[in-house]
């Protein structure tokens, strides 16, 4: 699969740019042709919903890290001097796709009024599988949060990151 390759190739700060292409092939197989991702002051229906969830997710993310004695400005990978979310953003970038796909899932990208946003928020309820267990989302950030502090505590431990992107059967869920 073209996205594994490109994600095999990524150099630190992305010095060759495969994470850019991916992105762009990423977003050109999930969504209508057309469709360009817009951030800050979107006002097409996709767009709001997308940035609307991932506001969420952020802030639950914040608070995880937060909780576990973490300072949310101080990332990895994101470094701008002017976030206080580095490090919040960090640990968005494996569970985007848990927006993405409920958004995704919706089909109805009428009015974005305060209905939609509750219909957004399901995805918070999202099962996530993490190793043998499945979690729901704000359980499982806080799981990998978890798992941040013990590998910065104990190198050599493993930074534990979701697993699935397919839906699960809904008979299988094995709640952690």
């Amino acid at each position: 699969m073209r996205l594994e390759r490109l994600a095999k190739a990524v150099l630190p700060d992305d010095a060759n740019k495969c994470e850019g292409i991916g992105a762009r092939h990423y977003w050109r197989c999930l969504l209508p042709a057309g469709f360009q991702r817009a951030k800050q002051g979107a006002e097409d229906p996709l767009n709001a919903r997308l940035n609307y969830g991932y506001a969420v997710l952020r802030s639950m993310v914040a608070r995880a890290l937060v909780q576990a004695g973490l300072h949310p400005a101080l990332g990895l990978g994101h470094r701008n001097m002017e976030n206080p979310f580095n490090l919040a953003d960090d640990f968005i970038e494996p569970y985007r796709f848990v927006v993405e796909r409920h958004v995704i899932e919706q089909e109805d990208f009428g009015e974005f009024d305060g209905a939609a946003r509750k219909r957004i928020l399901g995805f918070v309820e999202f099962p996530v599988r993490m190793g043998k267990a499945t979690y729901r989302l704000p359980a499982a950030v806080t799981e990998t949060v978890a798992s941040y502090v013990r590998l910065l505590e104990r190198p050599g431990e493993r930074l534990v990151l979701p697993e699935n992107v397919a839906p699960l059967d809904r008979g299988e869920e094995r709640w952690a």
